[in-house]
C-alpha cells in the first residue's frame, strides 16, 4: 500500500478545542463526523465528555474505515481501552506515527478483515472483553460488537479464529455458566427439595436423647422452655453428656419429603428455569492478541484457507498439522520415507530491537521467499512461528539432508544481518507416535531444539 511521506504531521480533533500544543501537529478541527473524510491513513483524537467519546468512537469503528488510522483520547471513558489507542501523549507522537506509517507499506491490498487489521497494525491493540451486569451474558467484545453487530455470537468466530492462527489467547479472565435454556448469565443459586426441585423447603435442628435414643425435630422436645425427651421424659441438661445434635434435617412443604441434604440447583432470573448445576453452560472469558497468521494475511492478502492449495509456497499452521497428520499415514501405510526439516532463527529479536518490527517482518518475508524459491513443487514450507520454520519433504530419505543443508547455506549468505543464525534440524517420517494431533508431536520434538 502506497503511504504518501510527511515529516508534517495534521490530525482531526473531533469535539471541542483540544488544548494540545505541538510544533509537528496541525490540527483540523470537525464537530460533525460527516465532515471527516478518511481518504489516506489519519490520526483522531477525541475531546468529548465520557458519553459522547463512548458513541462515536462505537460509530468510527462501525460506520467508517478506521482500519489503517490510529485513534487517541484525551480522557478515558468506558470503551476507550476497547476501541482507541488510549490516551494522546504529544510526545512520542511522531516517532509512533511513522512506525504506523511503515508497517502500512507492507500492507499490499485492502484487507478482508478490517477487525483483524486494526489489531495487527496496533503492537499494544488487544481484543478484550467487557463486562456489564445488565447484559444477560454478561461479557462481550466490544470491537466485535462494532464491525459484526450487537446480536452476533461472538465466541464461534474467537474459536475459529484461534483455530487458524489469527487470534491467539492471552489469558481468561474469567469463567461464567450461563442457563441451558437461554444462555443467560444471570443465575440465582437456591437450596431445594432433591425429589421435587421446590424451593419451599424448611430447615429445623434434631435431637439425640442419650438416655433412649430417641431422634426427633427440636421442638418435639422443647415443654415450657425447658428441653426433656418426649419418649422417657429424661429432662436434656447438658449436650454432649444428656443429649447432641447428629444433623439438620429439611422438609419440603410441596412433596413433605424429610431429607438430611437439600440439593443446590440454579434458577434462571431471565426465564426462570431451574437448571442442574452439572448442566450449566461453561464458559470462558479470554482476552486475545493477534495471531502469527495475520501477517501472510496483511502481507500477501487473501485467507490461506480460502486459497488453493498449492504445495510450493507458504501454508498456514493449522493446514500444516494436517497435512503432517495425512502424509505420515500414507509413508506408514506405504512404506515411504519423508523429511521433516527445522529452521530455526536465531537472533530474531535482536534483529527486531535493533531494527524495528517492520524490519523484522520484511526480513522474514524475504527469508520465506528465499525457501519457496529453492524447494520444489511438492515440498510445503510453513512459518511456524517468528523463529522457526518448518519444511516437509516428501519422499525424501533423511541422508539427503546434506543437499538440504547445502540450500539453506545459500539462504543464509544472502541474509545481510550479522544477527541473524539458521540453525537446520531434521526428523524422518513415519513416525509412529504421530497419529491424531500433529500439535502435540510437534511440542515434543521442538522440545530437543536448543535455545541458540
Amino acid at each position: 500500500m502506497e503511504i504518501e511521506k510527511n515529516n508534517h504531521i495534521s490530525a482531526y480533533a473531533i469535539g471541542n478545542d483540544i488544548p494540545i500544543t505541538s510544533n509537528e501537529l496541525t490540527l483540523i478541527y470537525i464537530n460533525n463526523l460527516e465532515e471527516l473524510t478518511l481518504l489516506t491513513p489519519s490520526i483522531l483524537i477525541l475531546c468529548l465528555n465520557p458519553k459522547q467519546q463512548n458513541q462515536i468512537l462505537k460509530t468510527l469503528h462501525s460506520d467508517y474505515s478506521v482500519w489503517n488510522c490510529t485513534i487517541y483520547v484525551l480522557q478515558e471513558s468506558t470503551l476507550s481501552p476497547y476501541l482507541s489507542d488510549g490516551v494522546f501523549e504529544p510526545s512520542n507522537l511522531d516517532e509512533q506515527w511513522q512506525r504506523h506509517l511503515h508497517k502500512l507499506t507492507l500492507v499490499k491490498e485492502a484487507p478482508i478483515d478490517k477487525l483483524l487489521a486494526w489489531l495487527w497494525l496496533g503492537a499494544d491493540r488487544k481484543l478484550l472483553p467487557l463486562c456489564q451486569s445488565e447484559r444477560t451474558d454478561l461479557y462481550f467484545y466490544p470491537l466485535l460488537a462494532c464491525y459484526f453487530g450487537d446480536d452476533y455470537e461472538p465466541y464461534h468466530y474467537l474459536q475459529l479464529e484461534e483455530k487458524r492462527g489469527y487470534l491467539e489467547k492471552e489469558k481468561t479472565i474469567d469463567k461464567i455458566r450461563l442457563c441451558t435454556f437461554c444462555h443467560s448469565g444471570h443465575l440465582n443459586y437456591i437450596e431445594t427439595c432433591p425429589d421435587c426441585k421446590s424451593t419451599n423447603i424448611e430447615e429445623s435442628t434434631s435431637l439425640h436423647c442419650f438416655t433412649c435414643g430417641k431422634v426427633d425435630r427440636e421442638e418435639h422436645f422443647l415443654k415450657q422452655s425447658i428441653l426433656a425427651c418426649p419418649n422417657c421424659f429424661t429432662q436434656l441438661r447438658h449436650i454432649g453428656v444428656d443429649y447432641d445434635r447428629p444433623l439438620e434435617l429439611y422438609k419440603c412443604g410441596d412433596c413433605q419429603l424429610a431429607f438430611s441434604e437439600s440439593l443446590v440447583r440454579a434458577r434462571c432470573l431471565s426465564c426462570f428455569t431451574i437448571n442442574e448445576v452439572n448442566n450449566l453452560i461453561a464458559r470462558p472469558i479470554s482476552q486475545f492478541k493477534v495471531g502469527e497468521q495475520v501477517k501472510d494475511l496483511m502481507l500477501y492478502g487473501g485467507r490461506p484457507v480460502e486459497q488453493a492449495l498449492t504445495l510450493n509456497s507458504l501454508i498456514d499452521k493449522n493446514s500444516f498439522h494436517n497435512l503432517l497428520v495425512w502424509v505420515n499415514k500414507l509413508a506408514i501405510r506405504h512404506k515411504q520415507s519423508h523429511l521433516l526439516v527445522g529452521v530455526k532463527l536465531s537472533g530474531v529479536d535482536d534483529f527486531s530491537q535493533t531494527f524495528g518490527e517492520v524490519k523484522r517482518l520484511q526480513l522474514i518475508a524475504e527469508i520465506s521467499n528465499h525457501f519457496n524459491g529453492l524447494l520444489r513443487d511438492t515440498d510445503i514450507c510453513c512459518q511456524y512461528s517468528s523463529e522457526l520454520m518448518l519444511l516437509l519433504m516428501p519422499i525424501t530419505p533423511i541422508d539427503s539432508i546434506g543437499i538440504i543443508e547445502k540450500k539453506i547455506a545459500d539462504i543464509s549468505a544472502d541474509i545481510e544481518s550479522d544477527l541473524i543464525t539458521l540453525h537446520i534440524y531434521a526428523w524422518s517420517l513415519p513416525a509412529k507416535s504421530l497419529t491424531h494431533s500433529a500439535l502435540t508431536w510437534l511440542n515434543g520434538v521442538l522440545d530437543g531444539v536448543d535455545d541458540e
